[in-house]
């Protein structure tokens, strides 16, 4: 199927940069695939975007406090490669993500896997931009390398 007579819509999402005073990035190891990304999920029919992502902090990392530090003013949009072939690919032909960069309060202990609503991931790290766009999942990775150039975590020609 030819991306210009593709119909399924692009699904509307969120996603969190985590950062801390070293500028490392905040990932989870994800449990039904090896690799590590950042937190993120779809908005749910009227929901903003920040109920969204509130909620997709909630369900993947627990129940914490936490400021949203700035949004990117456009969203970035990937598409699913043709040989994907996940639930989700059946109704959508990619994402658009709209990036929110986070800081979790001092007076709180942070995210914690055993207060998370879902299991999606079974460890936390924090690293750097660079490593995380070097294993970015390659289709990807133009949004990710955008989001963090925005951001300031890494140069836009990186």
């Amino acid at each position: 199927m030819g991306e210009a007579s593709d119909k399924r819509p692009l699904r509307k999402g969120v996603i969190a940069i985590f950062a801390n005073s070293e500028q490392q990035i905040l990932v989870g190891k994800r449990k039904d695939i090896d690799v590590w990304q950042l937190p993120q999920g779809g908005v749910d029919e009227g929901e903003s975007l920040r109920e969204a992502l509130v909620r997709e902090v909630r369900e993947e990392l627990g129940e914490f406090q936490f400021d949203i530090m700035d949004t990117l003013n456009e969203p970035t949009v990937y598409l699913f490669p043709q040989e994907l072939d996940r639930p989700i690919t059946k109704a959508y032909r990619g994402q658009q993500q709209y990036w929110f960069l986070c800081r979790i309060q001092d007076d709180t202990q942070g995210p914690n896997l055993d207060n998370a609503l879902d299991d999606e991931f079974v460890d936390l790290k924090w690293d750097s931009a660079q490593n995380i766009l070097a294993n970015i999942t390659p289709w990807k990775h133009a949004s990710y390398q955008k989001a963090l150039s925005d951001f300031g975590f890494v140069s836009p020609s990186y």
